[in-house]
């Protein structure tokens, strides 16, 4: 949601906008030119009404991804029970609490919890396509441990993967188009 001078109020856009989209629009609002690298677009002109039929098109795909940091503090629970090596060498017996917060606890989060997504939604894809990896290294995301396709517009809560129903043509279209927006930065995106 966003409100200023010269945004009409109500004002509902339907193009597909990423979080990485944010800095350059307030850049843009506050007239400075973003910098070329920066990835994202701003949606200035948008939320203006001076988009342009001339202008580069929007969008209709985004990355987006996780990727898993190791050592995260949750709450209290009674799963962990066992000792854990860290990959850095410490070995700490859980569960330990914090020492500032003894309601907080260690929980190592691996890296097989790291993924990749490519979200697409045009005229005739409603789709996310997901990667997971157990890559530390976020600009190198294999080896793949798994493929996910959903088809959003029909199965909303992505509980039907249907990436093995696709023929290998498609299912390395949607790997090669997902390798092109990871490894894309700023005005070399799609």
């Amino acid at each position: 949601m966003v409100r200023g001078p010269g945004i009409a109020e109500g004002t509902t856009i339907p193009e597909v906008l990423g979080n990485v989209d944010f800095a350059p629009t307030l850049l843009d609002l506050a007239g400075v030119t973003p910098p070329r690298e920066m990835d994202g677009r701003s949606f200035a002109p948008l939320l203006l009404g001076t988009a342009t039929t001339t202008a580069k098109p929007w969008r209709t795909t985004f990355l987006s991804q996780f990727q898993s940091l190791g050592l995260q503090y949750f709450g209290k629970n009674d799963i962990w029970n066992q000792s854990e090596t860290l990959p850095f060498g410490e070995t700490i017996k859980a569960p330990l609490a914090r020492e500032d917060d003894p309601t907080q606890w260690f929980i190592y989060d691996n890296a097989f919890n790291s993924w990749v997504m490519l979200r697409t939604l045009n005229s005739t894809h409603n789709m996310a396509y997901i990667e997971a990896t157990n890559s530390s290294d976020p600009r190198n995301p294999t080896p793949v441990l798994s493929y996910e396709l959903y088809d959003v517009g029909r199965d909303p809560y992505q509980l039907t993967n249907i990436y093995h129903e696709q023929p290998p043509s498609v299912q390395a279209d949607w790997h090669t188009q997902l390798h092109a927006y990871y490894l894309c930065q700023g005005d070399g995106c799609p």
